[in-house]
């Protein structure tokens, strides 16, 4: 057999790798042009479809909490469905959830859309609600374990001009949207927190855009100022409301918003303070809070325990309800935490709620409200809510989707 000489052999060699790569663009091509999977079609009525069992459980413990909202639509849920293996409600658009409840039947005699089968799966509920004018929030509920409940949820906005495009969140409610970059480590302490939070919204930071130029809120608060216009806010908010403190009222608070230049920031806030005791007959006094030179307003009492104040940290300008707050928040309180341990917040942001920690606040509180009768707790229940909303990086343009986890744990890191 004759031996190809090495140049033709190079020839065909190459010849075979171009005809290849000619298929693979092809290929390319054709899966890119292939049309995107059709969105589901969801009906235009409210609809529910579970399993009956799978949520007897936490449905039996949301009916102790009697004459409660809550308690009242646990129970009227338990004398509908509880006869049911499935069950399925069903209610026009803008129906009550008194009316959605009123509407549960077995599941054997209904026909289910298939957009809400396919949904529920495996879960112990899926769901789908229209709004008015347009969009639509669907999801599911996992089945409950010992550890918690999860709720997984899905708002998609009303298509918005001739394309079709959406736009999931505006105004103050964008601010809550995390987006797809981390929103970085948390700045606050988590000892004695109950309700923590940091979010980098998806839409950005822009304070100034939420109030339009002129306006009374402009006027009053000088909400348009150099601190929230620009590029000197990072991206990030971070707020954190703490356990009443002793002989106090309010639960300290306090805010963080990263900054990009620690110069810059404390300009803008001198700026701002000045731009307000232009407008309002308030002071300020200069503060060294927590190891951070400040200031703080301390004529201006309008509310219980209100002495706000504003440190600039090297990351970012805290503003807390009082010093207290911002002393707590940045982890230099004198006072011994109750709480010390539990669940945090990651770099990827959300909401944590520490529902363990509600009935030691409502004692405090109690105890300095005369005739205060505390609030029935999740707590009972559940020990966090931790939550997460973000823009979905898996579906639709302008999808976002919630995930909240009602969480049971260990009663642990409490301090006699």
């Amino acid at each position: 057999m004759p031996i190809p000489h090495p140049k033709a052999l190079s020839r065909e060699s190459r010849t075979r790798r171009w005809q290849i790569a000619c298929l693979l663009v092809i290929a390319g091509f054709a899966l890119a042009c292939e049309p995107d999977a059709p969105a589901p079609s969801w009906p235009s009525d409210n609809w529910v479809v579970g399993d009956a069992a799978a949520l007897s459980s936490v449905a039996t413990g949301l009916a102790e909490f009697v004459g409660t909202p809550i308690g009242r639509h646990a129970e009227l849920w338990l004398e509908r469905a509880g006869g049911c293996a499935g069950f399925v409600a069903q209610a026009p658009q803008g129906a009550t959830t008194e009316q959605l409840i009123d509407s549960i039947r077995c599941v054997d005699s209904v026909a289910i859309p298939p957009a809400l089968q396919t949904l529920q799966a495996d879960s112990a509920a899926a769901f789908s609600f229209p709004l008015a004018g347009g969009g639509h929030v669907y999801g599911r509920i996992p089945a409950y374990s010992d550890a918690g409940q999860t709720i997984e949820a899905h708002f998609e906005p009303p298509a918005d001009g001739a394309e079709g495009d959406r736009t999931a969140t505006s105004g103050a409610v964008s601010l809550l949207v995390q987006g797809r970059d981390s929103a970085g480590a948390p700045a606050f302490s988590t000892d004695d927190a109950l309700v923590h939070a940091r979010v980098r919204p998806a839409a950005g930071l822009d304070l100034a855009s939420l109030v339009s130029q002129g306006s009374q809120a402009d006027q009053m608060f000088h909400l348009r100022s150099e601190l929230f216009v620009g590029a000197l806010l990072e991206g990030s908010w971070e707020i954190a409301i703490y356990l009443p403190r002793e002989a106090q009222v309010t639960p300290p608070m306090a805010l963080a918003l990263d900054h990009t230049l620690r110069v810059g920031a404390e300009r803008a806030m001198q700026t701002f303070v000045g731009e307000l005791e232009a407008t309002w007959p308030i002071h300020h006094s200069r503060q060294r809070i927590a190891g951070h030179e400040g200031a703080c307003f301390h004529d201006l009492r309008l509310l219980p325990d209100l002495v706000p104040c504003y440190v600039v940290t090297a990351r970012s300008i805290v503003i807390g309800w009082n010093p207290t707050s911002i002393e707590l928040a940045l982890g230099r309180s004198d006072a011994a935490a109750t709480f010390v341990a539990g669940p945090v917040l990651d770099e990827r942001g959300g909401w944590l709620v520490h529902l363990d920690r509600f009935p030691e606040a409502d004692e405090r509180l109690q105890r300095q409200l005369r005739g205060h009768a505390p609030p029935k707790s999740l707590a009972r229940l559940f020990d966090s809510l931790r939550v997460d909303a973000r823009v979905d990086a898996n579906e639709r343009a302008g999808v976002v989707s919630l995930h909240a986890e009602l969480v049971r744990n260990a009663r642990v890191g409490v301090r006699p």
